[in-house]
């Protein structure tokens, strides 16, 4: 039978919903209970489990009319499922249209976190750059996998989504990151082939002695770049590889020739490619380090050249002048004097002056000289030391020659590092505790800076212990080659253990010979046996006794203008002074020690150390001594008569004493006092050219044997004059007088770095040097230390100094305080505080502003921010120093006093204390009974 067609309909109109308010809802009629639900019934009465169940079943149904019922109501009432929710008429979780929502809201945000996740895990995929698809397939399957952890259907629909696209996303750029790493190793790959090229070409180059055949090189090199464009490279690429391996090749081998290889074209270009502006830059950049590169080879080929000459140098001179110290007129045969010619165009005239040194005799050493020497081996110099003392004439003794030369040998073989007896630990902790049980506590070292660093910070009791103790190192070495490293250590402990216990520590005046009994000591000790009762040495029979001061051997042997020569005198003089060997001297020593007793006596005169005659000290030569230097720091303060320059007499002054010319006279004084000028000249009345032409004729004269044409207080030289002439715009017609001779100083003080220094840009150390470069009496024949001269110098400054110790200032809490901006009195409290203390007392905190106060936690009217207070950086000192440091400090007039654990605070407001917490309750305990004493004004 046939279907009836199904009636299409016509436009489709919108249902209009009439809602028809109601009162209440009417449950449905229930249905008539089936046969099976009343034989349920019954037996629900007999198993409460099936009673339980119907229950269970009874109840879900109420809850289910009850959502029907407010799903009718709301459709009765015209409210959908949102309006519904939004009026919390329908819980969220039973609106089908919420619940959808918020599982698609879940799973979109799941796919963000996805994606941005797995960036992280990309980048550090190890598989990243091996090309494998079947990897990255597996490795964002299993990443997928890992870290999707719902199975709900709502949320997975979106949530798919967005693995979809990271699946898409994540392979796309992992072909394209492929494609890059397979692209950019293609072209290191063939710039590698083009750097062999050039290798090869260089090598055969060299082989064959024809040099690198540039043109075949080159079109090696564009066939290489051929088969990469053929492969598909870009051609910038390509070219850009080929210029940098080019340029780089030109360095490794040091060949700028393989940078013209860059003036070429390529095929199918018009323009050579180093016309490229980037080409052209690398070319120009590498040409400028080859340049570089070959000066510095030049300097390093140099260096390496003038240290092989200087030891063959060396050499020629350690084999001549032991050759001179075995006999002085020892033949050196003419191909040795030829080769130390060609490396000291001097070598001739020095060896006519080594030659004559020895030949005058050895009285004529200057002990001190040696001494040096000495102290300059022990800290490390080397045999140029030596060599130069004795082309200078400061060595005219063949044994003390011998003995210099060996002593260098035998020091630098103690000192080589790892394998010298003196390099290990074990022998600088001994040296250490030497240093500690000699010091002097109080006055400083014995042996200061006067030579130049070497012995600094020992006393002569300790420089004395030291050396005998590395003395017995080196010899106790030289006598066990083979010893080993063990054998080594103990020798090394015991030998130290002796000089430790030779130390009396019951003796505290470090300057007492008593505080170490040395070698000489002990030697001296044994022959004090032999001694007669009255204290004299047992005479030979036959020999006469001798006494020293007895005019009568004074005035045979001693009154000459020089020291007797020891093997001139009579057999029983030159017993006496081996018998009456003062500790610690030399035969030498002592011989010239009775010389100058006489000397003193007779004319109060002083040995030249240089020449060994009688004369006034030379000015220039020596300088003040370090017993003068007291009076030179207090006499630098007075003004000079008729001197320009008033506010710089203090440092006039220093140079006046220092270069000797005010023992003399002064403006008019001249080179050796008058000796190279026939006798006093009057400098000031002379114009500044006649004063250059006498400095002229000093320079000619036969006995100059410095060398120099120093005039005038200040010692001007010549050169220093010309310099000064044009600088100055003098004609030469103006009088060498105070006024002249003044502003000349001062201008080679400013030349040196006066300015710079006072300003705080040059140090002071800086400074010193740059004043021996002008005046040799501040440089090796100063006998003042360089702490000693800045001193005085800093005496007349009428800065914070005042004459007093310089303010140290310490960057322990992490800047650098403020000691420029304290009150005056301040600065002269703590200097003077300094003083009696007897060392500098490191400053941690001075001026503060506002800014630097806060940072430091300081109260809100700190005395710091008027510039008032110090903090005194005392860490390193015990509870007992600090104690007396507390009492030292309020006796010397400071008002305010805060103890803290790193620190004491100084000032000048009330009389106050304070401990770390900033009241008086938390001064520690140790200090108490000083802060007491303090707060009831008791100074005592």
């Amino acid at each position: 039978m046939a279907r009836e067609p199904v009636k299409r309909i016509g436009n489709i109109s919108l249902i209009q919903p009439v809602a028809s308010p109601v009162n209440s809802y009417v449950r449905p009629a229930e249905p008539a209970p089936s046969g099976l639900h009343q034989i349920a019934e019954g037996l629900a009465a007999v198993d409460v489990g099936l009673g339980g169940f119907l229950e269970k079943r009874r109840k879900k149904q109420e809850d289910d009319d009850k959502i029907r019922a407010e799903a009718a109501f709301n459709k009765n009432n015209a409210v959908g499922w949102e309006e519904a929710v939004r009026r919390n008429l329908v819980p969220a979780n039973a609106s089908p249209v919420f619940m959808e929502s918020y599982k698609a809201a879940q799973g979109n945000l799941a796919g963000i976190q996805l994606r941005e996740k797995f960036q992280g895990a990309y980048l550090n995929w190890e598989g990243r750059n091996n090309n494998d698809p079947a990897a990255f397939q597996t490795f964002l399957s299993d990443f997928i996998s890992t870290n999707v952890q719902t199975d709900d259907p709502a949320v997975l629909k979106t949530l798919n989504d967005h693995v979809q696209q990271l699946w898409a996303d994540g392979h796309g750029q992992w072909v394209e990151e492929s494609s890059k790493s397979i692209y950019n190793s293609s072209l290191s790959t063939r710039a590698a082939i083009a750097g062999r090229s050039i290798d090869a070409a260089n090598d055969e180059g060299l082989g064959t002695g024809k040099g690198t055949d540039y043109t075949a090189l080159w079109q090696t090199i564009l066939k290489q770049r051929e088969e990469g464009l053929k492969a598909g490279h870009r051609r910038e690429d390509i070219d850009k590889e080929v210029v940098n391996t080019i340029a780089a090749k030109a360095l490794e081998h040091g060949d700028p020739a393989l940078l013209d290889l860059l003036d070429n074209m390529v095929p199918g270009d018009t323009v050579k490619l180093s016309d490229y502006p980037d080409y052209r830059d690398i070319k120009a950049d590498t040409i400028s380090k080859l340049e570089s590169a070959a000066r510095q080879q030049m300097v390093e080929t140099d260096a390496r050249q003038t240290k092989i000459d200087k030891e063959r140098e060396n050499a020629i001179q350690d084999g001549v002048a032991r050759v001179l110290a075995d006999d002085p007129g020892a033949e050196i045969p003419e191909e040795v004097l030829n080769e130390w010619a060609r490396y000291d165009g001097m070598a001739r005239k020095k060896l006519v002056e080594m030659r004559k040194a020895l030949a005058e005799g050895r009285n004529f050493e200057d002990s001190e000289d040696i001494n040096k020497l000495h102290l300059q081996i022990r800290e490390g110099a080397g045999k140029d030391v030596v060599y130069k003392a004795f082309q200078e004439g400061l060595i005219r003794d063949t044994s003390t020659l011998k003995d210099l030369l060996d002593r260098t040998d035998r020091y630098q073989k103690a000192r080589q590092e790892g394998t010298g007896i003196l390099s290990g630990q074990t022998a600088k902790r001994y040296l250490g505790m030497i240093k500690d049980r000699t010091a002097d506590k109080g006055a400083g070292p014995l042996v200061p800076d006067f030579f130049g660093g070497a012995g600094a910070g020992l006393t002569d009791e300790g420089l004395q212990a030291t050396q005998d103790f590395e003395l017995m190192l080196i010899q106790w070495d030289e006598k066990n080659p083979e010893a080993t490293i063990i054998e080594r250590e103990k020798a090394i402990n015991e030998m130290g253990d002796i000089i430790l216990q030779r130390i009396d520590p019951a003796v505290t005046d470090s300057k007492d010979p008593k505080k170490y009994i040395g070698e000489q000591d002990l030697q001296k000790r044994n022959a004090e046996e032999q001694m007669r009762p009255d204290g004299k040495p047992t005479p030979v029979p036959g020999q006469q006794e001798f006494n020293a001061e007895e005019g009568s051997v004074t005035e045979q042997f001693y009154n000459s203008d020089k020291p007797p020569m020891l093997d001139r005198l009579p057999d029983e003089y030159q017993n006496y002074i081996k018998e009456n060997l003062p500790e610690g001297m030399t035969e030498d020593e002592f011989n010239e020690m009775i010389w100058r007793k006489t000397q003193e006596l007779k004319n109060g005169g002083v040995l030249n150390p240089e020449t060994g005659l009688v004369e006034p000290a030379e000015q220039g030569d020596i300088g003040p001594t370090n017993v003068e230097i007291g009076n030179l720091i207090d006499d630098a303060m007075v003004s000079t008569p008729n001197s320009s320059a008033n506010e710089e007499s203090h440092i006039l002054n220093l140079l006046g004493q220092a270069e000797g010319t005010d023992k003399g006279r002064g403006y008019d004084e001249t080179l050796a006092y008058g000796a190279l000028t026939g006798g006093p000249v009057e400098l000031t009345k002379m114009t500044v050219n006649q004063v250059r032409d006498l400095q002229r004729q000093m320079l000619a004269h036969p006995d100059n044997k410095w060398n120099s044409s120093a005039v005038g207080r200040y010692q001007i030289v010549g050169d220093a004059m010309d310099t000064l002439i044009n600088t100055m715009g003098l004609s030469g017609d103006e009088l060498f007088d105070k006024d002249l001779q003044d502003r000349m100083a001062l201008q080679l003080l400013e030349r040196r770095g006066l300015s710079k220094w006072r300003d705080g840009s040059m140090s002071d150390q800086q400074f010193l040097d740059n004043l021996a470069d002008e005046w040799q009496s501040f440089g090796d024949r100063r006998r003042a230390s360089s702490q000693q001269i800045i001193q005085a110098l800093n005496r007349g400054q009428g800065g914070p100094m005042k004459g007093l110790m310089a303010l140290v200032s310490s960057s322990k809490r992490g800047y650098q305080p403020d000691l420029e901006n304290l009150q005056p009195k301040v600065k002269s409290g703590v200097s003077t505080l300094q003083e009696a203390w007897g060392k500098p007392l490191p400053i941690v905190s001075g001026f503060r502003d506002p800014e630097r106060n806060r940072k430091a936690g300081g109260a809100k009217h700190s005395q710091h921010q008027h510039g008032n207070a110090v903090d005194i950086d005392v860490s390193s000192l015990s509870q007992d120093e600090r104690l007396n440091l507390i009492r030292l400090a309020s006796s010397q007039g400071f008002t305010g006093i805060g103890v803290y654990a790193n620190s004491i605070h100084l000032d000048y407001g009330k009389r106050r204390a304070w401990g770390p917490s900033h009241g008086s309750e938390s001064v520690p305990g140790w200090a108490q009974s000083a802060i007491g004493d303090h707060l009831k004004g008791r100074t005592s």
